[in-house]
């Protein structure tokens, strides 16, 4: 039998981050926030309502850009990607989760997962087939045929993971998932997040409650824009 590996490879940077600044007219939301994001990390953002940090999570799941600093997105710089360019790299590595569950109520809970699975440009037997296992993995395959409106909060958000996990992503990024939940459901929502990191992926969470930060294995804090990390500085 082998020895086991003394040093074994350090995980995959998904994420670098450098200097990255955001400033809106006069107002800078963001101040040369520099961190990486590995494979296998799961990362809670927390600061003050205004501080930066929702800046911070659009600016890593491309839907903004950052005015100064540099974005490395799993081994490519998308500092000063296309729109069209940002769109491929969205559908090709982030899932989103927010607050708002976002669901198309006249959708059944599988219809609304197979829609996000054909923005992902995945359609006919294969998004079944992976529908159907992030139902289970979320535990409502039971509930497939329901429509949004027969589910309780908590089941709503968790069918809005399975539509952002189904063809799985190297980032999921989560926005507030638990701002609309009683703690019971926070708790159940939180657990499943952290649950579905994996070796080569990632979960990044804004959030104010600590509960859920503390779930997290890092943690960094947003305060007037400046990024810092809990334990001392940028990982």
């Amino acid at each position: 039998m082998s020895e086991p590996d003394a040093n074994p490879p350090a995980p995959t940077v998904l994420a670098q981050l450098q200097g990255i600044t955001r400033t809106f007219g006069t107002t800078r939301a963001l101040q040369g926030a520099s961190f990486t994001v590995r494979a296998g990390d799961a990362i809670a953002i927390t600061g003050a309502s205004g501080s930066g940090k929702s800046t911070l999570l659009s600016i890593m799941g491309l839907l903004d850009t950052a005015t100064d600093g540099s974005y490395m997105l799993c081994g490519e710089d998308v500092s000063r990607s296309s729109a069209s360019h940002r769109s491929r790299l969205r559908r090709e590595y982030i899932g989103f989760v927010f607050q708002s569950f976002h669901l198309i109520e006249h959708l059944t809970v599988e219809e609304n997962v197979l829609y996000g699975l054909s923005i992902r440009r995945r359609f006919g037997d294969d998004a079944q087939q992976l529908a159907r296992r992030a139902l289970g993995t979320v535990g409502l395959q039971g509930k497939a045929q329901s429509q949004p409106a027969d589910l309780s909060g908590g089941e709503r958000q968790r069918v809005a993971i399975a539509r952002a996990v189904a063809a799985p992503p190297k980032l999921l990024l989560c926005d507030e998932p638990t701002g609309n939940l009683d703690s019971r459901n926070s708790s159940l929502v939180i657990e499943l997040l952290c649950g579905l990191v994996s070796p080569s992926s990632a979960l990044v969470i804004v959030t104010h409650d600590s509960d859920v930060a503390s779930a997290c294995m890092r943690q960094l804090h947003v305060a007037d824009g400046v990024v810092t990390e809990d334990g001392g500085g940028a990982r």
